[in-house]
């Protein structure tokens, strides 16, 4: 009886959270894309930036590895492997003399190398924005904890 209780304001919640979620969509507060499901892969900047840093220090890395190292599902990360090597980002190397023949070496081509220098730049750019913010809001917040 009172497990079904529980269940049912767990519904209930759920459906509330749903219908606020789409209004808010409709008024434009939220964006579509914070509407895709958790499946769904976006290879932004953040995760190319991440891929290609962890392979150009360690191109032998095994896509396990790189999938725990990046946060990322043995899945998704071959799908992002394998956008930067469609790109012409990211060549892979069978080792000739491994006992493993699935062991690969993923090396930055030079057009990688560029694409890597560009996307760092930006990604740097970002997170000076958003340091400068976060410095400011701290300022702010200091300042109200001090007039207390």
């Amino acid at each position: 009886m009172q497990a079904d209780r529980g269940i049912k304001e767990i519904s209930g919640q759920r459906h509330r959270l749903a219908r606020a979620i789409r209004n808010q969509g409709s008024a434009g507060e939220l964006p579509a894309e914070s509407l895709k499901p958790e499946t769904s892969i976006e290879l932004n900047d953040d995760t190319r930036y991440q891929l290609l840093r962890i392979l150009e220090h360690s191109p032998d890395v095994s896509q396990r590895e790189l999938a725990r190292r990046m946060g990322l599902s043995l899945g998704k990360t071959n799908y992002c492997l394998r956008a930067v090597m469609e790109k012409g980002w990211v060549k892979a190397r069978n080792f000739r003399n491994s006992r493993n023949k699935a062991a690969y070496m993923y090396v930055l081509t030079p057009s990688g190398i560029t694409a890597k220098a560009r996307i760092t730049r930006r990604f740097l750019k970002r997170k000076i924005v958003e340091y400068e913010q976060l410095r400011i809001e701290i300022e702010e917040l200091r300042a109200q904890v001090e007039n207390v």
